[in-house]
């Protein structure tokens, strides 16, 4: 029978201003969406007449073969040396071993000792976006999606007691039926659907929502005529919205990265006037979960053991 012994948190410090989200500290993730713009053949044709090009200046042969072998021979052995120990492995920095699981802390708290499962409602909010248009990512009217986004996503980031804003953490759908311009994912975790609400009708997001309702008006008016797949034709976009209540949720980590709920930041302490950041602290939710109340999923969602 688990035992009562309250749950650890792991990341128990205080943030007087509030840590960015993976959307903005991981700058591979705009590498990721271009690498999936191109074809494996794609990339390998590239590959390939950058090679023709040194071999068409006037060097010798093994000369312009060389970069390709050493690049290959050093992958190899940096692979077997991580592979064997013998150096640190990158890809497994940041992991926290064990079994982990979150706990967000009511906002009024003042403190994030104040740990119980399963206390609190969560709202997320799926977020998809992808180009069919020949150039991807790189079509006009799919990159001002980008920048709206982006705009509202540093709303989010610079108001997050009043937007009631968690977290977020973006992914390429590669299950959507394409091996190239996969839909774009971004999973955005909110305090209550009240608050997502308010965000919706906000001047911010209304902004974007115009923009985007001009541009379909533009878009009909031109099929009226004739022409298609000019800008919102070939611009897919879509949300979903679910609001789990306390106790109808949880969360499980085994050796991983702070990801999804694990990656958000909860405000606890005292709000200035309006909900505004004036007093607030910000805190990891990330809590030890290999033991004790969160040891079973039942436990995790705040049930009786």
């Amino acid at each position: 029978m688990p035992s009562s012994q309250p749950p650890t948190h792991l990341f128990p410090t205080l943030h007087s201003i509030r840590p960015s989200s993976e959307l903005f500290k991981n700058p591979a993730i705009n590498l990721s969406i271009l690498r999936n713009q191109l074809t494996i053949s794609s990339w390998l044709a590239l590959g390939a007449l950058l090679q023709c090009f040194l071999f068409s200046l006037p060097i010798r042969n093994y000369l312009a073969a060389l970069p390709t072998i050493a690049l290959l021979s050093y992958r190899i052995i940096l692979t077997f040396l991580q592979s064997y120990n013998y150096i640190e492995n990158p890809y497994a920095a940041g992991i926290i071993p064990g079994h982990t699981s979150v706990i967000f802390p009511s906002s009024s708290d003042t403190t994030p000792t104040a740990l119980h499962p399963g206390a609190t409602k969560i709202c997320i909010v799926i977020l998809g976006a992808r180009s069919y248009h020949p150039l991807g990512a790189l079509a006009p009217t799919f990159q001002k999606v980008g920048q709206h986004f982006q705009t509202l996503a540093t709303y989010l980031e610079t108001n997050a007691a009043e937007t009631g804003y968690l977290g977020a953490s973006t992914s390429i759908n590669a299950s959507d039926g394409g091996s190239t311009s996969n839909q774009l994912v971004n999973i955005m975790y909110f305090r209550s659907k009240e608050h997502v609400a308010r965000f919706a009708h906000g001047e911010a997001h209304m902004q974007a929502w115009k923009w985007w309702g001009e541009l379909e008006k533009e878009e009909k008016a031109r099929r009226a005529v004739g022409w298609k797949g000019h800008g919102a034709d070939w611009v897919s976009i879509s949300h979903e919205v679910l609001e789990a209540d306390a106790g109808a949720w949880e969360a499980v980590y085994v050796n991983t990265k702070p990801t999804g709920l694990a990656a958000t930041w909860a405000g606890v302490g005292g709000e200035g006037e309006g909900g505004k950041e004036e007093g607030r602290r910000w805190v990891s939710p990330v809590v030890v979960a290999g033991g004790g109340v969160l040891k079973t999923s039942k436990g995790r969602m705040g049930g009786l053991q």
